[in-house]
């Protein structure tokens, strides 16, 4: 992914107190011809926890699509 400068630039000012430790990353697929990414500490060397539970959440809401397809 290449960061977009000015998405960027919005994600810092929300974030200005963040300790420097913090990670994050975001993905804007609102728009899908215009996808957006920003990071903060890309190179830190560890998994957040968050990872798993949208991994699971993914999964999850991928099996309800399927179980119940018209309410997707």
């Amino acid at each position: 992914m290449t960061v977009d400068s000015d998405f960027q630039k919005e994600i810092n000012s929300l974030f200005r107190g963040l300790d420097k430790s913090y990670s994050l990353t975001i993905l804007d697929i609102s728009d899908d011809e215009n996808i957006r990414y920003a990071e903060r500490n890309a190179t830190a060397g560890y998994q957040p926890g968050s990872v798993g539970k949208l991994a699971v959440l993914t999964a999850l809401f991928d099996q309800l699509a399927k179980i119940y397809p018209r309410l997707f």
